[in-house]
Order: C-alpha cells, then structure tokens, then sequence
C-alpha cells in the first residue's frame, strides 16, 4: 500500500502543480480586470451611488423610501436632519454598541481564531463611522468607501459604503453599467473566495456571535443550500422591477443594520403614525421577517441567512473554486471524530468535496483551530497540496487530498 502510494505521488504532484498553475492564470487574468473595472468604475458610478445612498423624502407626496415602504407623506425626521451640530446621543450609543459587540465576540470565546473576529469588528466599526456624520463632528459621507464588498445596508443613517447587491439592483433598474460593484466583488472574489464572509462581513460578524448561544436543534435539508443561487438568479431580473426587492423582502442585512434602526431613531414619528391607522401589510412582513431572523438563529444557525439566502454569499462561493485561499483537507490524518463539522457554522463537510461544501466554506478556521489530528490547515499558495504538523501515528500518511 505505501508503495503504490509512492509510486503515484510523482504523477500526483505534477497533475496538481498543473492544475495549480491553471487556477492561478485564471485568477491573475480576473483580478487584473476586475481591478480595472474598480478605478473605471471611481470615475464612472460614484454619482450613480450617491444618489441611491438615501433613506427617501416622505415629505414630498407621491414618493416613498426603496426599503422602507411606510405610507408617502407621513413626516420622517431622516428627512430633515441637519448636519453640523454636534449630537452626543448617537456617538454614546454607537460607541458603546462597538465595544459591546467586541467584547461579546471575544468573551470566553474557544472556537473562532481571535484575528478573525478582530478583523470582522474593525469591518463593522468602519462600515458604520457615519456615527461621525450623524453626531456632527465630521462631514462623512454614506458613501466615503464607494461600494464595500460586503453586505452593509445604505439605507442606515450611519453607512460609509454602498452595499454590492443593492448597487446591483439600482444599477440593473435604472440602466446604469455597474463597473464600481463588478469590480469590487470579482477582485475579492478572486483573491479571497468565501472568506469575504468569514472575515469581513459586519453581518457575518454579528452572525458569528449569535451563532455562539445558538441551540442548532432543526437541521435544515442540505439541498436547501441552492436556494441563494437561486436568489442570485433572481437579481438579474431587477430591471423588471420598479424597487429593488432583494433588499426591501428578503435581506437580514437590511433588517438588522436599515430597518430596525430607522424604526427605533429617525422613523419613529412616521412609525407612530403610520401605526394609528393600523398595521400596513409590510410593517406586518417586517415583524415576521424579525421573528424569523430570531428562530433561525436559536434553531437552526447564526448563519443560517448566509446558508441558504445570501446572492453575495453564492457569488463568492463560486469563486472558492479558484481562490488561493483555501482551506484543506487531510483524508490521511482525519479521525472522523465529527469535531469540525460540529463547529462548523455553515454546516460544512469539507471531506464531502461536494458543490454545497465547496461554495458553503466561508475559511473562518474553526475547524483549523479544532482539529487534534492537523487535518485542517490554511494554504494561500493556491496549490492542491499542504501539510500540517504530521502526528506521530500518521507519519507514512504525506498524500493531502485538496478538498477546497
């Protein structure tokens, strides 16, 4: 047996070398377009952003917020703020809601790798310094990062950046070519995969925390994974469609860092009135939408949006295929102890090699960081072939099979 395995290693290496040099080419040939599209796009769409990063004027009759959708014309103190005078309330709360969410990430926390989760915070604290706009002590701007490579809802009053999949709505409606949103997601999709969403996503951050007290009793079926490809599939409709739907239905995003905010600060005057005549079908949609965020997260995962609904999300995945970041499988060193996938916030099975494990792998490393056996590790080498520290029992065992 080891002799066979000697024997083909030769051609093993080679046929992965090939192959490596392949995924390499084509990631290189992406990047540098999707590079260009970015700086073509500075120039071309910052305009086109600008004029979608904003909540809409319920004063003017006959025109309603994209995300929103209370009843036109009811009075929203987003509309009428005026900036330049200092307010201490916002930057207390925001404040105080930064080291909150830090120190709630990081407490008695064993299983997530302490850089990711100091990455992911600084991404949530920079996605949300409109904190500086709105207490009046800087003029910054909701689009002073142009578009993130993240989901970060424009319409919270304390965005920097435009979120990718609502840009890609605007841009599909209105007819605009989105080079800026092209740009950004292919050249992170390209050099990073999924772990845009392990590592950057303000979102999966607070996904990531949750997902610590989650009790993970319903185990949703796996094919339900290809639901966010279909999602994905159904944005390319937008020009159909006179608001951007994603964003007003179906994202959590939407709801945790837009919605519920602008319900609680600026649109609670709009909300009181609105909720004296009644609750409106969407105020409806969007208490359900809430609860079902809640049970998801108890039930089924922290991350269950990022499994089966999230079109940024199914982007990326795809791009795992070519990445150079990757997280590999060692066959020859796993026990099959079930420690990883246990851990695992997407529900992974890396040892599957299927196409919902390939694409699901978001690279957070809690399976790097919880294997015993050193069957897991980082390889940025884009290369099918890495080798952990090799346990005494396994020392004969040197074939890694790369299983994204």
């Amino acid at each position: 047996m080891a002799g066979s395995i000697a024997k083909a290693r030769p051609e093993v290496i080679a046929a992965s070398l090939t192959a490596n040099k392949t995924r390499m080419g084509v990631t290189v040939a992406l990047a540098a377009s999707a590079a260009s599209l970015l700086v073509f796009g500075l120039f071309k769409n910052m305009d086109f952003i600008r004029s979608t990063a904003t909540y809409g004027n319920f004063d003017v009759p006959g025109t309603e917020s994209w995300v929103m959708k209370l009843s036109p014309g009811i009075s929203d103190l987003a509309s009428s703020i005026v900036y330049g005078n200092f307010h201490i309330v916002p930057l207390i709360f925001i404040g105080t809601l930064f080291i909150l969410m830090l120190a709630a990430s990081l407490y008695k926390n064993t299983i997530d790798l302490v850089p990711r989760m100091l990455t992911l915070w600084s991404m949530f604290a920079l996605s949300r310094l409109g904190v500086f706009r709105v207490s009046g002590i800087c003029p910054v701007s909701r689009t002073t990062f142009g578009s993130f490579n993240f989901l970060n809802c424009q319409a919270c009053e304390m965005a920097t950046g435009a979120c990718p999949i609502g840009m890609m709505q605007w841009s599909l409606m209105k007819g605009e070519f989105p080079a800026l949103v092209l740009g950004v997601v292919v050249l992170s999709g390209a050099l990073l995969g999924r772990a845009v969403c392990g590592w950057m996503c303000p979102f999966g951050f607070l996904s990531d925390v949750l997902d610590r007290i989650s009790q993970k009793r319903l185990h949703l079926p796996a094919w339900l994974g290809y639901a966010k490809f279909l999602v994905l599939a159904f944005l390319f409709t937008s020009f159909l469609w006179p608001s951007a739907l994603f964003c007003t239905y179906l994202c959590q995003s939407g709801t945790v860092f837009g919605i519920t905010p602008y319900y609680l600060t600026t649109g609670l005057p709009a909300l009181k009135l609105a909720l004296q005549g009644g609750m409106t079908n969407m105020l409806y949609y969007h208490l359900f939408f809430g609860l079902l965020l809640v049970l998801g997260v108890v039930l089924v995962s922290g991350r269950w949006f990022c499994r089966y609904l999230c079109p940024l999300g199914a982007t990326y995945g795809l791009f795992n295929y070519i990445s150079p970041l990757k997280v590999l499988h060692s066959d020859a060193a796993c026990n099959h102890c079930g420690q990883c996938s246990k851990l695992c916030p997407m529900d992974v099975k890396k040892e599957n090699g299927s196409f919902l494990d390939v694409t699901g792998c978001i690279k957070c490393g809690r399976c790097v960081k919880a294997c015993k056996m050193n069957a897991r590790s980082f390889s940025w080498s884009g290369g099918p072939l890495a080798f952990p520290k090799k346990n005494k029992t396994e020392k004969s065992h040197l074939q890694m099979q790369n299983k994204l």
